[in-house]
């Protein structure tokens, strides 16, 4: 029982303990207007207004123990033609106005101190015109060389606008259409006009003229020349029509003429040509260049890596022979599908090989979303393979190329070779092939297509090499073309495929390629002494029972580009010929001698006064074609006065 008593006195406590927290909160709020027109508030959401300029609304003080809140509805009596507009900077004031501004609520928060009053604002005055909207066509910020520019407004608007810079006012240029911008950067302002409204803030707008980049593109970024050559580099791109002038950076080493870009190569060295494409109203200059070198001779007599020894990137499936380029590094709107691994390095070379490697290309399916779309078949080169059209006869789309601006994907080479030899063995349903094209500088491609500002000097090719379980040689002859006739070639073209048609492969197909070369013959194709022809043994050797002449020797060697070297002994009578290689000057054993022993004078026998014989020859054994009167001279193996 004591402890039930306990208990009800702790209730009480607690209750009136309580009680004891609540405490008073005021809520006295002042609202005023501001401007023509005038304010009513009231806690009765229901209330007919009593509009006034001031309105004083102080609900009863409320007891609680935390911010009580109250609702009070505003109403506002604009005079005609003005809009109203709601603001407090009242903390304890929540205010919400209606769209229209004639209505508002607010939520008072109780506060304890007495003196506090809050304050609620209606601001009565004529409205403002909506600010215009500035645009251009297809909302650009940046064009050329026109652009239109037009505004937008709300209804009944009048938009006054300037280009000048100035701000727009009721004097400026009235909008009527689209305004057009030529070549030049221009801030558009405007402001609009309504009646019975102020007028809008003002809209502005930068519209940016930029002037198109120029572009000039050469048909090269590198460029070899001989000195005491003159040669042009191509224009294969150019943004606009315009003058190019030309110039060198290195007149020591190559001159070119500005207007018509004809270089003059001088002496050894390095120089960048570089071609500037004049700006234009409607364009900026560009410029091209292209890094010259020039020598007296380039000793490129075979292609580089030819025994395929040598591998890039052997520790990943980017693996090729250095030099050769396979798909790998294929260019083209399809090369991400066409580049795949179609090359790797085999350990079987051919017989008597001196090497560890040959290169092997195969054939491979090419997939798009798991279907078998194409076979590729093996391809290497020394250029660059371009896989642009899903047609594989498309010869403008699917070709390989000299890449002249990547020293990695061309090949440069200057000898004139006879023939070119390679060892292969295959695997082809359709027979392998090999081309071979030494063209001057420019443009090539294999097919032929598109635009080839290059020259054919030399090609070979044969389409049909049949499958074979054991290594053999191929061995082509270059033919060569009568148009370039005295040219040297400036880069090869080399190309191994694992099928002679395009478009025809099998995913099986593969070809095992090792020792490429090229052959310079060096041999005496023909000698002749007068009319008859001079017969060597073995050794190189023959004799001819006459006096030497010169002017009665011809000689004929088997190298496109070998050259013969003469030298006679007097003394013995011997006629040495040296016969050289196109490619001496790096292979010097490239060469052969031959020997001609002519009949050797001995003395004068007699003194005659006759000169019935045909053939004459001076005391030295020369023989003369016109004979002095008066002079000596061996006529008939007889010392001779000519009368």
């Amino acid at each position: 029982m004591k402890q039930k008593v306990l208990l009800c006195i702790a209730a009480m406590v607690l209750g009136i303990s309580s009680a004891m927290a609540n405490s008073d909160y005021y809520f006295k709020t002042t609202v005023t207007a501001s401007g023509a027109g005038k304010v009513y508030a009231s806690t009765d959401a229901e209330a007919t207004p009593e509009f006034q300029e001031s309105v004083i609304v102080e609900p009863e003080k409320e007891k609680a123990s935390s911010a009580p809140t109250k609702t009070i509805y505003l109403w506002a009596e604009p005079e005609e033609g003005m809009e109203a507009t709601w603001s407090t900077e009242s903390a304890n004031v929540q205010l919400t106005p209606s769209e229209d501004g004639l209505t508002a609520t607010a939520v008072i928060t109780g506060d304890k101190d007495s003196n506090v009053e809050n304050f609620i604002l209606a601001t009565f005055a004529r409205p403002t015109a909506k600010t215009p909207r500035i645009g251009s066509t297809s909302n650009l910020t940046e064009f050329w060389p026109t652009l239109k520019v037009g505004f937008e407004a709300e209804a009944g608007a009048t938009i006054h606008y300037t280009t000048d810079g100035s701000k727009p006012t009721e004097q400026s240029a009235i909008y009527t259409d689209s305004i057009l911008l030529n070549r030049m950067t221009t801030t558009v302002q405007a402001i609009a006009v309504v009646e019975g409204k102020l007028n809008s803030a003002i809209a502005s707008a930068t519209f940016t003229a930029v002037k198109p980049e120029g572009s000039l593109a050469l048909e090269s970024s590198s460029r070899r020349m001989l000195t005491g050559t003159t040669g042009t580099i191509a224009v294969t791109e150019q943004s606009h029509a315009a003058a190019i002038t030309w110039s060198s950076d290195n007149e020591d080493v190559a001159s070119v003429d500005p207007t018509t870009g004809v270089i003059s190569a001088l002496s050894e060295g390095e120089a960048t040509i570089t071609a500037t494409l004049a700006e234009t109203e409607d364009f900026l200059s560009a410029s091209a260049s292209c890094a010259l070198t020039v020598r007296v001779t380039f000793d490129t007599y075979q292609v580089e890596n030819s025994d395929f020894e040598l591998w890039d990137d052997e520790d990943n499936d980017n693996i090729e022979p250095a030099h050769w380029n396979s798909f790998m590094h294929a260019t083209g709107s399809l090369a991400s599908i066409v580049k795949g691994k179609q090359v790797e390095k085999s350990e079987e070379t051919r017989p008597g090989s001196e090497g560890q490697y040959s290169a092997k290309i195969f054939a491979r399916e090419i997939k798009i979303l798991g279907i078998t779309a194409a076979t590729a078949q093996g391809n290497l080169t020394t250029g660059c393979i371009n896989g642009g059209s899903m047609s594989a006869t498309d010869a403008k789309g699917n070709y390989n190329y000299t890449n002249l601006d990547d020293q990695n994907l061309n090949q440069i080479f200057t000898g004139l070779p006879d023939s070119i030899r390679v060892w292969v063995k295959a695997s082809c349903q359709y027979g392998g092939a090999i081309s071979c094209f030494l063209h001057t500088a420019g443009y090539f491609q294999s097919p032929m297509a598109n635009d080839i500002t290059a020259s054919v000097v030399a090609s070979a090719e044969k389409s049909d090499i049949a499958s074979s379980e054991e290594w053999q040689v191929i061995s082509l002859p270059l033919s060569y073309n009568e148009e370039t006739e005295g040219q040297r070639p400036s880069y090869a073209l080399i190309t191994m495929t694992t099928s002679g048609t395009a478009g025809q492969s099998n995913k099986d197909d593969w070809m095992l390629i090792d020792d490429l070369s090229f052959v310079y013959n060096s041999e005496l194709a023909k000698a002749t002494y007068g009319n008859e022809v001079v017969l060597f043994n073995e050794d190189g050797q023959a004799s001819v029972d006459e006096f030497f002449d010169a002017e009665l020797l011809s000689l004929t060697a088997n190298g496109r580009a070998a050259t013969i070297e003469t030298e006679y002994d007097e003394a013995t009578a011997e006629l040495t010929i040296t016969v050289r290689g196109d490619d001496y000057r790096v292979n010097t054993k490239n060469v052969h001698t031959y020997g001609i022993q002519f009949r050797l004078y001995d003395g004068i026998q007699s003194l005659a006064a006759s000169k019935n014989a045909q053939t004459v020859y001076d005391l030295s054994g020369r023989r003369v074609q016109h004979p002095v009167k008066g002079g000596i001279y061996i006529i008939g193996n007889k010392k001779v006065m000519v009368k």
